[in-house]
């Protein structure tokens, strides 16, 4: 008889699939073509598994994931900042990542001058957003 697996369905997911394949699939979703597990979506999004917040380490290596499978798109690397990287960042060991990793990654770099340009002129947020 199978063991039963008590981990969260979410955890379980990305354990079977790799984090960069997750992401992958994070950033195809963004692009438009949906991924039938919006359970997966959801998590990259609120940083939530089934049950509970994600791990900081996993929700950390799936947000440095989708930045780096992420083009050198504005709208696309908008979408990545706006959702699961300002969601996640409330956090503030999260937020303390991100803006390390701003300083030694170029893709991470990217993403933030990405935030600034892609904001309108009427909502510029000049303080306290993550990325200012």
């Amino acid at each position: 008889m199978p063991e039963s697996d008590d981990r969260d369905p979410i955890i379980a997911l990305i354990d079977s699939i790799g984090v960069d394949a997750a992401a992958q699939r994070y950033v195809v979703h963004m692009s438009g073509v949906h991924d039938a597990n919006l359970d997966l979506m959801d998590a990259f999004w609120s940083g939530d598994g089934a049950s509970r917040l994600l791990p900081l380490e996993l929700r950390w290596n799936l947000l440095l994931a989708a930045i780096h499978q992420c083009p050198d798109d504005d709208e696309l690397l908008w979408r990545l900042g706006d959702g699961p990287v300002d969601n996640n960042a409330v956090d503030p060991e999260i937020r303390r990542r991100v803006f390390a990793a701003r300083a030694t990654d170029a893709k991470v770099q990217r993403l933030f001058e990405a935030m600034r340009r892609q904001l309108p002129i009427k909502d510029r947020i000049t303080d306290g957003a993550w990325y200012t």
